[in-house]
Order: C-alpha cells, then structure tokens, then sequence
C-alpha cells in the first residue's frame, strides 16, 4: 500500500501529479498524510518496518514536493514549521527529511548542505517517475546520504566523564 486510502481521498485525487509521485515512495514508505500548508505541499511518510529498522526511524518522515525551479529557504522554514506544528510535532522525524524537486539539482544540494538541522534526502521528480526496475532507489539514497552524518554522536569522543565514584564507591 503507497498512499493510504484516507490520505488518498482527502488530497491526492485532487493532486494528480502528486499522487504519481508519492506512490513511487512505496518501496519504503506509506504516505499517510498530505496537504498543503505553510507555503508548501508536504507528505507525512510511515516508513516501512525493515527501512525504520534500517534507519533507526521511530515516527513518520516529512516529504516536501517543491514544484519550483530553485530550491531556497523556503523549503527548510517549511520543515521546521511542519515539524513543530501542534499536529505533527508528536508524529514526525526532527532529523531526516524528503525532499521532491521540480527544479534544478545544484539549488536542491546546495540547500541540502546549507542546512544544519535537517538531513535531507534529495529526490527528482523526473527519476522517480521513471523509477522503471530500480527497487532499491529510494533506500539507496537514503543509505548515501544518512550514512554522511552521525545522527547519534556515536563517533565523538568523550570529552568529559562526569561520573566518579564518592567516598563509599558508590558511582555519583
């Protein structure tokens, strides 16, 4: 199941070309959700048990389809305003988000770098669209572009042990 059938009937019938595009997530996700608020089109994206346990998600990914021709802030004010909206806060990933574009690839990575807060995985609409027998294209981004960061800080060093043992040794 790509797109859940209250979702489909409450905004992607009346978002054809949309529609195309989020059911081509369902290799590792069901789109649950769409609309469009806060000056953006968003999908919120249940991922499937083996890509959550894949990519240690425990909520729903926030997908963006931008239809513009360049990629700019807009996009990143949009995930942080889905993000902490009262519906979504408690339903959402605050780290990794999707990102569907119209337009040019260099504005898209360019954000992509600029952004600080969000680890966000790049789709064209064009390759999506014509996915054809590539099954494993969505996981694939997702593995090159999460496995980039450390979203759990397991690599840094410790730089302080806060933890001692006091007069009965007992650790504090």
């Amino acid at each position: 199941m790509a797109i859940r059938e209250n979702a489909l009937q409450a905004f992607f019938r009346r978002k054809p070309e949309q529609e195309v595009l989020a059911a081509a997530l369902d290799e590792a996700f069901d789109v649950t959700y769409g609309a469009h608020q806060f000056g953006q089109a968003f999908w919120l994206c249940q991922p499937k048990p083996f890509v959550a346990e894949r990519f240690g998600l425990q909520r729903e990914v926030i997908a963006v389809y931008s239809p513009h021709s360049r990629a700019d802030a807009r996009l990143l004010t949009a995930l942080e305003n889905i993000s902490r909206a009262p519906e979504f806060r408690h339903r959402v990933e605050n780290v990794v988000a999707i990102v569907i574009y119209e337009g040019d690839r260099e504005s898209i990575e360019h954000l992509s770098l600029q952004s600080k807060d969000w680890v966000i995985v790049p789709f064209s609409s064009g390759e999506l669209k014509s996915r054809g027998g590539q099954n494993f294209l969505i996981r694939l981004r997702m593995a090159a572009i999460v496995g980039r960061f450390d979203l759990f800080g397991m690599s840094s060093p410790i730089k302080h042990d806060k933890y001692f043992y006091g007069r009965d040794g007992i650790v504090q």
